[in-house]
């Protein structure tokens, strides 16, 4: 796969997705504005291979909110925001 995708996020407005390199720099952020934009990061050109960690944090408010992320390293929900940590290796041919 040439990009990350974070599927039906899109769906609640005011989440937010981050991105980190290994040393804590944000290599890519983006806020949902519009419903039904999925976020998308291409690493291409701008990425070296490496772990990256990423934060995705979920604005349901008072929506009911079923996630399941079999590979979220941490999860934790505070008023109306539910937060996702983990993380991904990025491999280049």
């Amino acid at each position: 796969n040439n990009a990350w995708v974070v599927d039906g996020l899109g769906s609640f407005i005011n989440s937010k997705v981050s991105v980190y390199n290994r040393w804590g720099n944000l290599m890519y952020e983006k806020v949902i504005t519009a419903n039904g934009q999925d976020p998308m990061w291409d690493p291409r050109g701008d990425a070296s291979p490496g772990v990256y960690f990423y934060v995705i944090e979920v604005h349901h408010g008072n929506s009911e909110l079923i996630v399941i992320d079999q590979f979220a390293d941490n999860e934790s929900e505070n008023e109306g925001v539910t937060t996702y940590t983990g993380t991904f290796t990025l491999i280049r041919d």
